[in-house]
């Protein structure tokens, strides 16, 4: 577990020192800045969020290779090979899952988009229930775009074990993903919504204990990583696990192991 800790830290002190950039030098946007005032702070943030992500999905990984390592030899991977592993695979590992956010946000938003059209039509009408109707009408809608978000999202959920174990490009890790979780995906949906729930369950807590506690926000953002670190090894399992035990229920996987197969490259 020490090794997959280390690659969790090294990954979260990055994260950390571009957010305190972020907070240091985007300036506050407040309701009266002119959109060309506004552009600055909205380019840097997006550049910081692509450089954050890129790291994520790099040190990710490098988590991974050491988790399958744990898996397949009882002994994860130690974090300098387990980082060149993903350092050689960086550039297909930050596409593959920046495409995989990105294609679950447009459906998200184009499902948000089709529920949202019959509710603006009746609203009118179901302004006279009282306030309770149309907001849990509005309730629903949000649960109905998360879900799919999710989804989505865990459609995608099995790139960087293809990437990172079976060296495979960015399109076609995509396409394999898809596959492999396919009739699944409840599954992985709901294995992404609680992560996601515990993520913010985490930040959120350590915002209010810090601002209440500490009063600084690079304290409040130190804690947050901190608080962080056990999330992430945690998630690379799930995901390794997910990953061989599929392999396993749909190419026999587990057969080609004791006929003697590479279990990497076995298919």
């Amino acid at each position: 577990m020490r090794p997959l800790l280390v690659i969790a830290a090294l990954t979260s002190i990055p994260q950390w020192l571009l957010g305190l950039l972020a907070s240091g030098m985007v300036p506050n946007v407040d309701a009266a800045a002119t959109p060309q005032a506004m552009a600055g702070p909205l380019l840097w943030a997006f550049g910081l969020s692509l450089i954050i992500l890129a790291w994520l999905s790099v040190g990710f990984g490098a988590m991974v290779h050491s988790a399958a390592g744990a898996y397949l030899e009882d002994a994860p991977s130690d974090p300098v090979p387990a980082f060149r592993v993903a350092f050689s695979r960086a550039w297909r590992l930050v596409a593959g899952n920046m495409l995989a956010y990105l294609r679950a946000m447009v459906a998200a938003l184009l499902i948000l988009m089709l529920v949202s059209i019959p509710f603006a039509f009746g609203a009118a009408f179901l302004t006279g229930f009282g306030p309770l109707l149309p907001s849990l009408i509005a309730l629903l809608m949000m649960g109905v775009t998360l879900w799919v978000f999710c989804a989505e999202l865990g459609r995608a959920l099995l790139v960087t074990p293809v990437v990172v174990l079976e060296e495979r490009k960015t399109f076609d890790a995509l396409r394999r993903s898809r596959r492999l979780t396919t009739g699944f995906v409840s599954r992985v949906a709901f294995l992404v919504f609680i992560s996601l729930v515990v993520s913010m369950a985490v930040v959120l807590g350590a915002l209010a204990v810090g601002e209440l506690l500490l009063g600084n926000s690079i304290l409040v953002n130190a804690l947050s990583s901190v608080l962080l670190l056990p999330l992430y090894p945690a998630v690379a399992c799930l995901v390794v696990v997910l990953y061989f035990d599929l392999r396993v229920r749909k190419e026999g996987l587990d057969l080609e192991i004791l006929a003697g197969a590479d279990p990497v490259t076995a298919a």
